[in-house]
C-alpha cells in the first residue's frame, strides 16, 4: 500500500518538479490562483488550481491546473497543461490558450479508465493590485473515447466557464 502512495506522489510532484525547473529562468512571471467554475450541464460545479509561468518569450506563458468536480456523480480528477499567450494592456490582459488533459477516474497509475482531452479557449485577467487579479475564462474540451467500453466514457465535449482569485509572483 505504501508503495502506491509514493507512486502517486512521484506522478504527481514529477511534472510540478519539471515545471518549476523550467520556469526558473523568468519567475518573475509566475501566477498563482484558484478558481471556481461549471461545465454546460447540470450539476457540474468544479473547483480548482492554476499555476502560469513564464518562459524566455515575455507574452508566452505554460499553464498546469488541477480541478475536481463538487458533485458525487462526478468523481474524477482533472490535470491539464496548455500553452498560454497572454500579452499584457495596461491593467486588462486577454488571453488564448490551448492543451491538453485527462480526467484521472483512479488515483493510480492503471490509466485504464482515464479520459484524455484537449481544449482551447481564452480569457481574460484584471490587475485590482500590484500583485493581486481576478481571471474569467470559457474553454472547449473535446474529450475522445475511453480506452474501455464503457458507456458513459463515449466521446463527448464541455464548455468549461470559470472565473478566480490569482497572484502574480
Amino acid at each position: 500500500m505504501k508503495k502506491k502512495r509514493i507512486h502517486v506522489r512521484m506522478a504527481y510532484s514529477i511534472p510540478l518538479i519539471i515545471l518549476l525547473v523550467v520556469s526558473s529562468a523568468s519567475l518573475t512571471g509566475m501566477q498563482f490562483g484558484a478558481y471556481v467554475g461549471t461545465l454546460n450541464e447540470a450539476g457540474t460545479t468544479l473547483l480548482g488550481l492554476s499555476l502560469d509561468s513564464g518562459f524566455l518569450i515575455p507574452m508566452l506563458k505554460l499553464e498546469t491546473e488541477f480541478y475536481f468536480f463538487t458533485a458525487p456523480e462526478r468523481t474524477g480528477k482533472v490535470l491539464t497543461a496548455g500553452l498560454k499567450i497572454r500579452p499584457k494592456f495596461g491593467k486588462i490582459s486577454p488571453y488564448a490558450v490551448v492543451g491538453v488533459g485527462t480526467e484521472l477516474q483512479r488515483l493510480d497509475l492503471s490509466m485504464a479508465k482515464d479520459r484524455y482531452f484537449t481544449f482551447v479557449g481564452g480569457g481574460m485577467s484584471i490587475k485590482v493590485a500590484p500583485m493581486l487579479s481576478i481571471r474569467l475564462d470559457a474553454r472547449f474540451q473535446q474529450h475522445g473515447k475511453s480506452l474501455t467500453k464503457t458507456p458513459l466514457l463515449e466521446a463527448v465535449h464541455f464548455t468549461r466557464f470559470s472565473a478566480g482569485v490569482f497572484v502574480s509572483i
